[in-house]
Parts: C-alpha cells; structure tokens; sequence
C-alpha cells in the first residue's frame, strides 16, 4: 500500500506514459518496416477503424457455444459443433446468427483438433483419410435456417507434410464461382458441374496458418480459396488428404474454414507476392475434351460394317462343293462305256462261235 504514495504515484505514473509513447513510436517504425509482430498490431488497429469488407455480405464467426462433432466432445450430448457470430450486409443492421457444423461421415480425429483457431473453424482429420461436413445457418433470434445471399466461404492454409504425404483437399458442393491469388498454390478440378476440388501443392508446417481473416501474408493468402454460394442456407464440404507414397507415417491435417471472403477483404502484410487477385473462376465443362476423345471411339463401331466383306471369302468356299458335281458326269459315262464294252465283247465272243460251227460242218462235208 506504501507504494501509492503521492511522493511515488508521481515518477511512477511518469514511467509509464514514458514507456506507453515509446510502444507506439516503436510499433509505427516497425509497422513501416514490415515487422511481423508490431506490424501486424498496428495493421489491426487500421482495421479496426476501417472496415474493407464493408462492401460485401459476409459472416464472422465469434466463439464455440457447443464442441461434440464426431462425438469427440469435450462437450457432450448433439453432435457437431455450434459457432455464434454475425451475419452483415451493407445497409443493414449486423443480424446475430449461429452456424452448424455437422458431420455426416464417420471420420478419425482428437479432441482438441476441432473447434476454433483464431477467426476460422477448425476441423482436424487423420491422414490418408477424409470427412464429409454439412454447414448450416440459422437466425439466433428464431432458430429458423437462415439463406445467406452471396456467401462467400474462405478455405485457408492448403499445404501437404513435410514429406510431401498428406496432401489436403477439400471438396466443394453446390458451389457457384471461387477466387484465387494469380500466384495460388491451390490446384483446382472437376469432379462435375456441381463439385470442385481443391488440392494443396506445396509442404507447410504447424502454424504458419492465419488467424486473422482481414490480416495475411502473401504466402498465406496464396494457399486461400474463397468460394461464392448463391443464397445458400447449407452446403456440404469434403476435408481429406492422401499419400503419394505409402510409408505407415499418419499425422492429423487441420482445415480452417470463415464465412468471410478473406482474399476480397484481408490486407497483405509485409510484401505483396501475390500477383494480385484473379475474377471470379467458375465451371470449365470437360465435356468438351470428352466429345472429342469420343470420336476416335466411334471408329471400332464402324469395324462391324466391314465385317459383310468377309462374306465373298465364304463364296470360295462354296467353289469347292461344284467340283464334285462336275466329276459326276464321267463317273456315268464311264459306267456307260464299261456297259458299251461288255456288250460288244458279248457279240463279238457269238460271231466267234458261230465261224467256229460253220467251219467245223465245212471240214466235216469235205471230209467224208
């Protein structure tokens, strides 16, 4: 109690709004320089004053009300997990919603792996195994299911281990366009029309993913995807990742999601690497490449119609079976000349004999 003596107070008081100026002289220079903690706390102040997704509807997520999904608590009773936060839109007032996470898949994880890391929800998921989850809204006030007109949704932080196992994806249904940083190491494809897939490219290391959704680093911005839905109340995400060469090795990849269109609002801290921000990407058809694969398909159906010309080889084989028909003439004929013979050497033999008799009675009357 002695130490809040007027005589004390006063050098006391002195040394602190001493040591506050010095802080924020310091912070400014740091921030000029590009600091990475000072920077990032004056980047924040600016935010605070400014809000640069003013312009755009968007949710942001406040805290955890109830943690159970996958039945992996700590909370107990409903499955999934409950974040409050606050839906606006430009012109109204904030409006106080909740967003659902529900898994609809069975799916390995670890308690602390779900929840909330910063301003995103967190979902954490076993290696070389996925998870399906739908994502709905509700209006706090009523509890009614809540459609969110142009809800632009931000995935961050694709990365794969260190090994270049455990590759994460994420797969997106009902989906209308998405954004990426023209330097994006995001790849993206096509399952169909209704479902896009994407897959991170690059190694990445515990916590070098963001927290903030209105503050990042190019390198956390570049392995960012916000997706556009159009008016939607619910959508279903896929979190997966997979090994390219299968070494028994299993860790748990994190993905962290916000209602919030993070590449649209965020401010780039430090320098910007991003080659700027691409338009809005939506469904390039592989129909196309399909049809024209599908010609040459088409060929061996034509083979068919070939087939009738290997009727005329039968016809040679037909040759054959005429041959016999025409030996059979000569076969009677010559039964008939064997006939013709046997006849004739029939009258010669009784000519013979009558010579013979005529000859002898001539001998015999000359005789006597």
């Amino acid at each position: 109690a002695s130490w809040w003596r007027p005589r004390r107070a006063l050098p006391a008081l002195a040394g602190l709004l001493l040591f506050a100026g010095a802080f924020l002289v310091v912070a400014r220079t740091n921030a000029a320089r590009g600091g990475p903690f000072l920077g990032q706390f004056s980047n924040v102040e600016e935010l605070f004053e400014t809000d640069t997704c003013k312009d755009f509807a968007h949710a942001s997520l406040g805290k955890v009300v109830h943690n159970n999904v996958g039945n992996y608590g700590p909370d107990s009773g409903a499955e999934g997990i409950v974040y409050e936060g606050l839906f606006k839109k430009p012109g109204m007032p904030d409006q106080t919603i909740t967003m659902v996470l529900n898994a609809i898949t069975p799916f390995q994880s670890y308690q602390k792996a779900n929840g909330m890391e910063g301003a995103y929800a967190m979902v954490g998921v076993k290696g070389n195994t996925s998870v399906r989850v739908k994502i709905r809204f509700f209006d706090k006030e009523t509890s009614q299911q809540l459609a969110i007109p142009g809800m632009r949704f931000s995935i961050q932080d694709f990365d794969t281990h260190q090994t270049g196992n455990e590759v994460e994806y994420v797969k997106v249904w009902g989906w209308k366009s998405y954004v990426l940083t023209k330097n994006t190491n995001v790849k993206v494809s096509f399952e169909d029309s209704d479902t896009v897939k994407f897959t991170a490219t690059l190694p990445g290391i515990w916590g070098d993913h963001a927290k903030d959704a209105y503050l990042l680093t190019s390198d956390q911005k570049n392995k960012v995807v916000d997706v556009l839905f159009q008016d939607a109340s619910e959508f279903i995400l896929e979190f997966g990742s997979f090994d390219i060469v299968n070494n028994g090795i299993r860790n748990h990849r994190h993905f962290f999601i916000t209602p919030e269109p993070a590449l649209l609002c965020a401010e780039t801290q430090g320098e910007d690497t991003t080659g700027g921000i691409l338009p809005y990407a939506k469904y390039q058809p592989t129909t196309t490449t399909t049809m024209t694969t599908a010609t040459p398909y088409t060929a061996p159906t034509v083979a068919p119609t070939v087939a009738p010309t290997v009727a005329p080889t039968v016809a040679p084989t037909l040759m054959p079976t005429v041959a016999p028909t025409v030996t059979a003439p000569p076969i009677v004929t010559t039964s008939y000349n064997t006939a013709t013979t046997t006849t004739k050497s029939g009258s010669s033999l009784r000519s013979c004999w009558c010579w013979f008799i005529i000859l002898s009675f001539n001998w015999f009357f000359v005789k006597f």
